[in-house]
């Protein structure tokens, strides 16, 4: 069954939804098209909680509801319906060819082919024309949204499509994505949802030849890639005694905190400010927990351990700590961390592993170590069954333990042993 069917079957359950669709299908075979408003009189009340749901509006106490396309095209466009053909949708209910005149059809045809000859001429320069096809040819449902856009809203069009051609990273510069919305259409949400976000998601992922990432965390990451940062400050880890170099030199900023052993926020938007993680230090010690971090990192700058940092990620990382631990792998400066020894801090410490590989050392992350730290706390067999996803070898055979005595381990208890190590 294809989305059109699904429609017509949606339509046909509801009568309240009958004579609105009725009105337009006469309306469509008169203009040729679907366009214009249509009028449904002396409303009975299953037809105005039917409509008023379909549309998402209030309609009650009105005995005659006048209805424009637009309002039909924005209720269908927040549905599951967004993509279907409403030709084929009122073929099927009405259950015969449409009355369409061949001339105004033709017509139709006619000034849509001009307007889409137009728009790929003016940006034949640009990547668009070959995007363009690449979505006839392989993504046909998305093809349909982009050309409704292009016949009803050229002007967003060709925002879209001036964006992409100036995005921040074409000059090695990085912007906040309201900012940038901002300099491009003078609306600092212009990019935030509907055809105007896909336009630039899709139009990145062309631009840099990546694949459509799949969770939010990942697509963050492109977005930052292609300069343009999504949440900035809100966005951020705490880190101490790591310091960075902005143009060949140390910066100013950082370097404060360094030389005062130190620990702050760092935010995705300082990241974006500096050029590298400078390197003055060897390794850096990264802990799930605060009140771990926190004395670490006071017991550091208490016994002046000079070639140390710490950074800490407070649960699961989020886009900052990545660009962050990507910039200290690319300063050559060792990662190690650790992490509780319950399935939350097991994947947590497993995708790190699998994303750094030698880069990064599971610090004290073994048998021993979880006899020394484990609680009282047990583990509902529901999280359990999270370990069954570990791939680290290491890590697997932690986590067979932890499933036999279905007990969480706390890093707080290995705060003495993590101390050892740092002197």
């Amino acid at each position: 069954m294809n989305i059109e069917q699904e429609f017509y079957l949606f339509l046909k359950e509801r009568k309240g939804l009958h004579r609105l669709f009725d009105a337009w299908i006469t309306q469509y075979e008169r203009l040729g098209y679907a366009g214009g408003s249509v009028v449904v009189e002396n409303v009975k009340q299953e037809e105005m909680e039917a409509i008023g749901t379909f549309l998402g509006c209030d309609l009650r106490k009105q005995k005659q509801i006048h209805i424009y396309w637009r309002q039909m095209q924005k209720a269908m466009d927040n549905s599951r319906f967004s993509t279907c053909n409403i030709e084929e949708v009122f073929t099927l209910w009405k259950g015969k060819p449409l009355r369409i005149k061949k001339e105004e059809r033709r017509k139709k045809e006619e000034f849509e082919n001009k307007m889409i000859e137009k728009v790929l001429e003016e940006t034949k320069d640009t990547y668009f024309p070959m995007w363009w096809e690449l979505q006839k040819k392989q993504y046909p449902e998305f093809f349909h949204k982009v050309k409704k856009l292009l016949l009803e809203d050229k002007e967003t069009l060709l925002l879209c499509i001036q964006a992409i051609e100036q995005l921040p990273y074409l000059t090695h510069n990085k912007k906040p994505l309201a900012v940038f919305a901002a300099e491009i259409s003078k609306d600092p949400h212009f990019f935030d949802k509907g055809m105007s976000y896909q336009m630039l998601y899709k139009g990145i992922c062309y631009r840099m030849k990546k694949e459509e990432p799949n969770t939010l965390e990942e697509k963050n990451k492109l977005f930052y890639d292609a300069g343009l940062i999504r949440d900035d400050i809100s966005n951020y880890c705490m880190l101490c005694h790591i310091n960075a170099e902005i143009e060949n030199q140390v910066h100013a900023g950082w370097n404060g905190f360094f030389m005062n052993y130190e620990t702050w926020n760092v935010s995705l938007w300082n990241l974006s400010q500096i050029d590298r993680i400078k390197k003055d230090i060897k390794k850096v010690y990264i802990l799930e927990n605060p009140s771990v971090y926190r004395m670490l990192c006071e017991y550091g700058k208490k016994y002046n351990v000079n070639d140390i940092g710490f950074l800490c990620t407070s649960g699961q990382l989020n886009l900052c700590a990545y660009i962050l631990l990507d910039m200290l792998v690319d300063s050559k400066i060792q990662l190690y961390y650790s992490g509780d020894f319950d399935p939350e801090g097991m994947q947590i410490a497993d995708k790190l592993k699998q994303r750094y590989k030698e880069n990064i050392v599971l610090w004290h992350y073994d048998e021993h170590d979880y006899r020394k730290c484990i609680s009282n706390k047990t583990i509902s067999e529901r999280r359990l069954m999270m370990l069954r996803n570990i791939k680290d070898l290491k890590l697997m055979q932690v986590s067979q333990r932890i499933e036999q005595e279905k007990r969480s381990g706390y890093q707080e208890k290995l705060i003495d042993v993590y101390k050892e190590d740092l002197l």
